[in-house]
């Protein structure tokens, strides 16, 4: 889906990874927390990563959210809550996807266009 949605011309300029560490994406650790740091020394990850095809810049992280994992779990939403903190500090966009409805490929398109919203927290659609 998201491949479509970055082969449209106004993404040309765009290419797509997914399973992304944030050790890989975020190498600078100094201006995180020790908890923070401690998360993303165990292998956490986004599901996709954004990048400009022609910088290799990350333009924005994507995580799918599906309900019975993440919503119905406190320890999922803790780690949720702390990705989140981590890309803020670093201010990586994050675009969090709910599986829970059927216009997800609409809801990837506006947030890869709105990218450059004002951070202060994760670009969240709602799948109505």
């Amino acid at each position: 889906m998201l491949n479509g949605i970055i082969a449209e011309q106004r993404y040309a300029h765009m290419t797509v990874s997914p399973q992304v560490l944030l050790r890989n994406l975020l190498p600078d650790l100094s201006r995180l927390t020790p908890a923070q740091r401690a998360y993303i020394q165990h292998r956490a990850s986004v599901d996709f990563v954004v990048y400009n095809q022609v910088t290799n810049q990350p333009l924005l992280a994507i995580e799918v959210d599906g309900f019975a994992f993440h919503e119905n779990r406190p320890d999922q939403r803790a780690r949720d809550t702390l990705k989140d903190e981590i890309l803020d500090a670093h201010q990586m966009p994050l675009l969090r996807l709910p599986t829970t409805g059927s216009r997800e490929t609409r809801a990837n398109s506006a947030g890869i266009g709105q990218r450059r919203s004002p951070l202060g927290s994760p670009i969240r659609l709602s799948s109505q």
